[in-house]
């Protein structure tokens, strides 16, 4: 799955553009508009981005979780290494219980930072939604990325501004 990122200078040229995708058979699931007056892409009656689109949730609690999970093998990997010159041992139970833990830490961890900063693939457009800019996000899968394309080519107002690979589309 791909996103398509598109600035629009005015709420009103973004309703004609998100009319004619509709038009094409693209729906309001792969639409996702972002802007800093909120209220006025609901008045528009809009799909506006959610949480997971705007912030860096599902981003920073997957490297959280990645993190979690080295840092537990690595003590795991620790206790083993010291009880093959100790006498003692440890229970393989708590060591599993601990590195489920760490995991868990890390994962809690990395999706309240996430929920902290921007989306690092939306970062970019900060200043342009500062100035009172729309972005527009397509999520489009084969053939509906040129007929996305065909159909914003034909409005003013409108521009594209990249595109991104979905490594999780669950949370497109």
């Amino acid at each position: 799955m791909k996103r398509l990122y598109y600035l629009a200078d005015s709420i009103q040229s973004l309703d004609e553009t998100v009319e004619d995708l509709h038009g094409v058979g693209i729906e309001d699931q792969s639409l996702h508009v972002l802007g800093r007056d909120k209220q006025m892409i609901k008045d528009h009656k809009l799909h506006q981005a959610t949480a997971f689109q705007e912030l860096d949730i599902s981003y920073s609690t997957i490297m959280g979780a990645a993190l979690g999970l080295t840092i537990g093998l690595s003590v795991m990997a620790t206790v083993i290494m010291v009880q093959l010159f100790s006498p003692t041992t440890m229970a393989s139970g708590p060591m599993l219980v601990s590195l489920l833990l760490t995991v868990f830490m890390g994962t809690l961890v990395g999706g309240v930072y996430g929920s902290t900063h921007k989306n690092h693939n939306i970062a970019r457009f900060s200043e342009s939604l500062s100035f009172g800019k729309y972005l527009l996000m397509i999520d489009t899968r084969g053939s509906y990325e040129s007929v996305s394309q065909g159909v914003i080519k034909n409005h003013k107002g409108i521009r594209a501004a990249g595109s991104d690979e979905l490594l999780v589309p669950a949370f497109a």
